[in-house]
């Protein structure tokens, strides 16, 4: 079974019309579910891929049944499927996994067809797509999201595919509860609202009054990792290290700078490094908010740099510097001129396997293949824009994204493109204390 290499950026999420099944289900939608709690025996509807279109729980007697919920936005969860296949052959006698996508049918059919042409994979998995019903019932945040059931009884709520292995299939198969490795967002009570600032209606308490706020936080406990930004106005980074917060703050194009672009001229780098959503780095997190209202983007990433300057003490400056880069360049722009405006958000992508970009820069291109293409993201190699292309664009290609060469190739046959690996002249940005 081929392994599909996927990477979402968890930057980029597209919003999909939801499609109401013929579910049946409890009305206590959105329960907030503990494990050890009687569930009642829900009728799951328009099952794929299996021996009957409609099952009762009850019709499962002694099997685990796994729900799945998953996006084909999310890298994670699709990278998964062969493992969940794996599991489910290894234990079909003691296990159900059914996928579950709230995504339109034909959306999720043709997402799956291209994944096994450009992949070779097939997922015979038994799935229901359009779903609301259930998503309605196990209410979360965010995907993947996995409901274990065994006898009528929740056994455990868990976001991660390492979670799917014989120790706990085989304790839920017993009775017992399990427990997700890894914190799930709508378990993380004391997260904040990116999108409004810290204390305002209960969000971190009563500050209905305030006009501008700049907050450093230590680590949050039981708290995910995450940023908001949005416009000029807010911009929250929950748990991250502080190396994160200058490659935000130096980068106003609501990413950052690419550890590829930033050097630590530091005597101890540990303490301004740390991983996200690890607890044993909590002394190396912080929690950020500056609250901004109507003001530029150049005044906004301003303060945010003078804070840090603050907090921190650290010297940031930004450099030119020739190194070797990933370098895209065009030898005949008029091909990639942009199409219509799209009509619907989410139309421009990036997955391993796929381009589908309109009506945006170059420069915004790659700064989506190089945060979300895990061979990207990690390379030693900045990507550069030597296309001298003014305006937008539309790129839309079928190819492993992740291999330069094969990207190289794809893009030199259809838009006359190269990417070569060259020296070229970059900003790096350098701290040091």
């Amino acid at each position: 079974m081929k392994n599909v290499k996927f990477l979402f950026f968890l930057l980029f999420h597209i919003l999909i019309p939801f499609f109401l099944m013929a579910q049946s289900g409890p009305d206590t939608a959105g329960h907030n579910w503990q494990a050890g709690e009687r569930v009642p025996d829900i009728i799951l509807s328009g099952i794929k891929n299996f021996s009957k279109s409609t099952l009762h729980l009850s019709d499962l007697k002694d099997k685990v049944l796994i729900l799945d919920f998953w996006a084909s936005h999310c890298a994670s969860c699709v990278k998964s499927f062969p493992h969940l296949e794996e599991m489910q052959e290894r234990f079909k006698d003691k296990l159900l996994i059914i996928l579950v996508n709230n995504e339109e049918d034909a959306l999720v059919n043709t997402f799956l067809k291209k994944m096994e042409r450009i992949t070779g994979q097939k997922v015979k998995l038994p799935m229901i797509n359009g779903d609301s019903i259930l998503a309605g019932e196990f209410k979360h945040d965010g995907v993947p999201h996995v409901v274990w059931i065994h006898q009528g009884y929740l056994r455990g709520i868990t976001a991660a595919s390492r979670d799917l292995n014989d120790s706990n299939i085989l304790a839920v198969s017993h009775g017992e509860n399990i427990f997700s490795s890894i914190k799930l967002l709508d378990f993380g009570k004391n997260t904040p609202t990116g999108h409004l600032p810290l204390f305002v209606n209960g969000n971190g308490g009563d500050g209905s009054g305030i006009q501008y706020l700049s907050v450093l936080s230590k680590y949050i406990p039981d708290a995910s990792s995450t940023y908001c930004f949005e416009s000029t106005e807010f911009k929250t980074v929950t748990n991250f290290s502080i190396k994160y917060l200058y490659q935000m703050a130096y980068n106003d194009d609501g990413q950052y700078v690419p550890h590829n672009r930033t050097i630590l001229d530091v005597k101890d780098s540990s303490k301004y490094t740390g991983q996200p959503n690890n607890p044993n780095d909590s002394d190396r997190l912080y929690t950020y908010q500056l609250y901004v209202p109507h003001t530029s983007r150049e005044r906004f990433f301003g303060m945010m740099r003078a804070d840090l300057a603050r907090y921190f003490g650290l010297k940031a400056r930004l450099e030119k510097r020739k190194m070797l880069c990933y370098v895209l360049s065009a030898e005949d722009s008029s091909l990639l001129v942009s199409g219509p405006k799209p009509d619907r958000w989410g139309a421009r992508s990036v997955h391993d396997f796929e381009i589908y970009y309109q009506n945006g820069t170059v420069s915004d291109l790659i700064g989506r293949i190089v945060h979300s293409i895990d061979y990207f993201v990690y390379s030693k190699y900045p990507m550069v824009d030597h296309t001298e292309i003014i305006g937008n664009v539309e790129i839309i290609l079928e190819c492993d994204v992740s291999n330069p060469n094969a990207l190289d190739k794809a893009l030199y046959e259809k838009y006359k493109m190269h990417l070569k690996l060259q020296e070229s002249t970059v900003d790096v940005l350098i701290l040091s204390e």
